[in-house]
């Protein structure tokens, strides 16, 4: 199924909705060691903020995800019965496993930057799980993933890299 045909989500009465990331640039101090000199708290002098601009947001957010190392979205669009395959290991004792189909059941969102649609918590309805998982205030075989941070390079148009 292409769940971006929209003919196909008109037949199923479903409709996309648009999710957004909430990008910072990389502070200058992180990965450094305990051993550093340079005290953890001074920002690159030449910003004063891991803030972006809304311009440069934009541009993240309408590059595709081959342009950001470990190829995360930027945007993500989804629609409830939207086949989905978990990538981590979240929680194996409940089946979350790396590899493990479902389909969306809902999601929580929030208003983030610039008005954009965050996704908070994504409750995916497993497919075939090995056991029968049952989280309280869920249905049977739904559990919830929750976002994450995940530091990234990306580069952008003008083939400048820059670490989100």
């Amino acid at each position: 199924m292409n769940w971006e045909s929209n003919s196909l989500l008109a037949e199923n009465g479903q409709t996309l909705t648009t999710f957004y990331s909430i990008d910072r640039l990389k502070d200058p101090d992180d990965g450094r060691g305990k051993n550093s000199r340079r005290p953890k708290s001074i920002v690159d002098p030449v910003r004063k903020t891991n803030v972006m601009s809304h311009h440069l947001q934009t541009l993240l957010w309408n590059q595709p995800p081959a342009s950001c190392s470990k190829h995360v979205a930027a945007k993500l669009s989804l629609c409830v019965g939207m086949p989905v395959m978990l990538k981590f290991n979240e929680a194996t004792e409940c089946c979350m496993t790396k590899g493990a189909q479902g389909t969306v059941a809902g999601w929580h969102s929030s208003e983030g930057p610039a008005g954009k649609t965050i996704l908070e918590t994504l409750f995916v309805r497993l497919t075939d799980p090995p056991k029968t998982i049952k989280i309280d205030g869920l249905e049977e075989n739904v559990v919830p993933i929750t976002r994450r941070t995940t530091a990234v390079k990306c580069t952008l148009p003008n083939d400048d890299d820059l670490s989100v």
